[in-house]
């Protein structure tokens, strides 16, 4: 099982949103390339970055500055997400350094463009599948589909997905625990590799993950949790990290 600390970035400093909510955000530094050597020094062998702006606003490369800083300042991949909604800001990232860009609403608005960008960039992009209720999310969480979960998840796979990260909206930020049932449906469905978030705050639910007893969910993204310090990522990479 793979860790991956996120570091969400808003106005080029790294901040926590209570279940994607704008109003609802914790500043944590104002400096995100000190926190990516932070969890670098812990031990983790990814990292998760999220431009907010980008997601929120669509606005892509709103914190490149600040993404290009994140992944000089650390000896490990980086994946980078929110707003990204042309092959050709995926192409720049990568020039940047990114080694998986993560894609969203775009992909799942339209099949022609998921398939060419699937088919160009394999297992170097992710598609993010942000779920509540069941139901996916879009724009940065800001509007809901009728898409199913499951039936988005499959969809992407047809289409050539090899990575899928799957959040239960209603979890994140929230110091809970990750919606297992929904992980385990999902894994059930899939055959290509998922990434759990949402809700992982204790470094038992990584236990929980492993123990669902499905090789396909890879890794787990860890959010608030760490900056809180109801994760303890060093004891989580020493038992589960592989």
């Amino acid at each position: 099982m793979m860790l991956y600390p996120a570091i969400d970035l808003m106005g080029g400093k790294c901040v926590r949103l209570t279940r994607g909510v704008r109003e609802e955000c914790t500043v944590y530094s104002d400096q995100p390339e000190k926190m990516a050597a932070r969890w670098f020094a812990a031990g983790c062998k990814w990292l998760h970055v999220i431009d907010l702006d980008g997601a929120i606003d669509q606005r892509c490369f709103a914190n490149r500055d600040a993404v290009k800083r994140i992944v000089d300042a650390v000896d490990v991949p980086v994946q980078v997400g929110g707003g990204i909604r042309e092959a050709d800001h995926v192409r720049k990232y990568l020039e940047d350094g990114v080694a998986r860009v993560i894609v969203g609403t775009k992909v799942l608005e339209s099949r022609e463009f998921a398939r060419d960008l699937f088919a160009e960039f394999g297992d170097k992009v992710a598609v993010s599948v942000d779920s509540a209720n069941g139901k996916v999310a879009v724009k940065g969480w800001t509007d809901y589909t009728d898409l199913d979960t499951v039936d988005a998840a499959l969809r992407m796979q047809e289409d050539g997905a090899k990575v899928i990260i799957f959040t239960d909206i209603k979890r994140d930020g929230m110091l809970t625990e990750p919606n297992f049932e929904m992980m385990d449906e999902v894994a059930k469905a899939l055959d290509i590799g998922i990434i759990a978030a949402g809700g992982v705050s204790d470094a038992d639910h990584i236990r929980r993950f492993i123990e669902l007893g499905h090789d396909n969910i890879t890794g787990a993204i860890i959010g608030k949790a760490l900056y809180t310090g109801d994760f303890d990522l060093e004891e989580a990479i020493r038992k589960y990290q592989d």
